[in-house]
């Protein structure tokens, strides 16, 4: 399978392109900067703005699958996903692309914490709309877009993300994080995000994941 990998510098992105080479996929990563992936052994380098709508147009030619990490960085007022989501459907609507999977936010859009106690809940409640506001609204602006979308999308909802390595075990829901889930591995992610582009029962649908 050919993937094109948007956000393949980051630090899920990155990891999603080494896994998928070793498991035997054409990984496209589409990047503004290539140097920041350059070390990666077996990738397709794509320069592009990601911002752009030919560019990305472009990028996307010939490409089975599409997996989308995009994110801000930081905590500020951003639209980085919201933006991005739009131009990403048209590309994949010109260049005839149907699978996306996504990298979500819990709590962005849809209420997480229906395997919660009403403490964990309140508690989340209040940090998603002081501390995360910004991101959350940015992804969860994104979500609805996806949603309206006629494409075969999974929007994948993760806690706290580690820099650790994997543990090859973690939980999934499809309503809500798993009780008592708070965080995951970014390799762990990885796995399980490139595994949904060859579940079609994921089609449409918004898991979550958490150890």
């Amino acid at each position: 399978m050919t993937i094109a990998v948007f956000g393949a510098s980051g630090r899920t992105g990155k990891l999603i392109c080494e896994l998928g080479v070793k498991a035997g996929h054409q990984i496209r990563a589409i990047v503004r900067d290539p140097q920041k992936v350059a070390t990666i052994e077996g990738i397709e380098i794509v320069q592009a703005d990601v911002f752009d709508q030919k560019q990305v147009e472009t990028a996307l030619k010939n490409v089975d699958a599409v997996i989308d990490c995009l994110g801000s960085n930081d905590l500020g007022k951003t639209n980085l996903q919201e933006t991005t989501i739009h131009i990403i459907i048209k590309a994949t609507q010109v260049c005839n692309v149907k699978r996306i999977v996504i990298l979500g936010a819990s709590g962005a859009l849809h209420d997480p914490m229906c395997n919660e106690t009403l403490g964990r809940k309140i508690f989340f409640v209040i940090i998603r709309n002081t501390l995360l506001k910004n991101p959350m609204n940015d992804s969860g602006a994104q979500q609805k877009i996806i949603e309206a979308s006629d494409l075969d999308y999974t929007v994948v909802h993760p806690p706290r993300l580690l820099d650790i390595p994997a543990k090859g075990a973690f939980r999934t829901d499809p309503n809500g994080l798993p009780r008592g889930g708070r965080e995951l591995g970014r390799a762990d992610l990885a796995t399980y995000m490139l595994s949904l582009l060859e579940d079609p029962s994921s089609i449409r649908t918004g898991p979550y994941i958490a150890y």
